[in-house]
């Protein structure tokens, strides 16, 4: 064996001896940290076993709260136990609101799991309305959803209210997702959000309208007015016309039937009155459906054609599709493929 060989043996050999040495260091460490966590976890569920005997030096360790937490979750405690918690939130809402944003997030999404925790301590209280304006938008959402869990609706109000003062605009698929979610009287919801619409960004005004289409509340008076209202804000005006596309109400038709008419003026409310009716079948219905799909804009045009393939016998799209324009054509051929209808 010559020098070179001799030397890329032995260099093999100390390579593959420092990669094992260093597998098992790490995996010595690792167990070590899996003992440290479980040895904590025990020293938890113990504490849980005591009846929620706690200290709060303990609780207050972010690392010590984490673990508690998710020994928490995993446990099926009883509200009597729970509640003995409820002295040791305001200090650790002192403690944790000063934390970086994702740990506070994560104390606003524990408190927002146990409110009766909570709903009667007005610094976290106040901590939660403050949060609703955070840079985070994960804080932003728990701290909402902590709120609404409440159930009190003054609260809710300032807090949607705030929130609209704030400069960021909070996504409207979440707040979407907040209305829907909120467990308390929808009714009661729905009247005190209408006593600050006018007043909410356009964002939350969708949001809001969305939540209204989703749950089915029957609002049809308060956004017919929306849809005749010009000085309204479009996306808002929009969402009131998908609104009558579930909840079905003639009164909406002549909105409907005008906006395709005048198209020129903004193709978008003729391209969503289209699609909304198929839900309005009527001879007069498919006279402007029919017209719809002459224009120039492929939006209304197949809007057009995915309400006349769904209102609309095999035997008269056999008729349509004998025209000589292309694009008509196309736009029913498409809607009859993805409708799965038989032609």
């Amino acid at each position: 064996m010559n020098t070179i060989e001799s030397f890329i043996l032995y260099s093999f050999i100390i390579i593959t001896l420092v990669l094992t040495i260093f597998i098992i260091v790490v995996t010595c460490w690792k167990i070590m940290k899996e003992n440290q966590r479980l040895k904590k976890r025990k020293q938890i569920e113990v504490k849980l076993e005591k009846e929620m005997l706690f200290n709060r030096k303990e609780l207050k360790k972010t690392s010590f709260f984490q673990e508690f937490y998710e020994v928490l979750k995993e446990t099926d405690l009883k509200k009597e136990y729970l509640e003995k918690l409820e002295p040791v939130i305001p200090t650790l809402t002192n403690t944790f609101k000063k934390k970086n944003l994702a740990f506070q997030s994560y104390y606003i999404n524990f408190l927002n799991q146990y409110p009766y925790l909570y709903e009667k301590d007005e610094n976290t209280l106040s901590y939660l309305k403050n949060s609703v304006t955070s840079s985070s938008i994960y804080v932003r959402d728990n701290a909402l959803k902590a709120i609404f869990k409440t159930k009190n609706i003054k609260r809710m109000k300032d807090a949607l209210t705030k929130l609209n003062e704030y400069s960021k605009t909070h996504p409207k698929k979440l707040m979407t997702e907040l209305f829907i979610n909120y467990t308390g009287n929808k009714e009661e919801l729905v009247d005190i959000i209408l006593t600050i619409f006018d007043t909410l960004k356009e964002e939350y005004k969708v949001a809001i309208v969305n939540f209204f289409s989703y749950d089915n509340i029957s609002r049809e008076n308060f956004l017919l007015k929306k849809i005749a209202d010009a000085k309204e804000e479009k996306e808002v005006r929009l969402a009131c016309i998908r609104y009558f596309q579930k909840r079905k109400d003639k009164r909406v038709l002549p909105y409907l039937y005008l906006f395709i008419e005048t198209e020129e003026m903004d193709w978008e409310y003729s391209s969503i009155s289209a699609l909304t009716l198929k839900s309005y079948p009527s001879k007069k219905t498919t006279e402007i459906l029919l017209s719809a799909l002459e224009s120039k804009n492929w939006y209304v045009r197949n809007n057009a054609a995915a309400s006349l393939v769904f209102l609309e016998e095999p035997k008269k799209l056999k008729e349509l599709l004998k025209t000589n324009d292309y694009y008509i054509k196309r736009s029913l051929y498409y809607q009859i493929k993805k409708q799965g209808k038989v032609v």
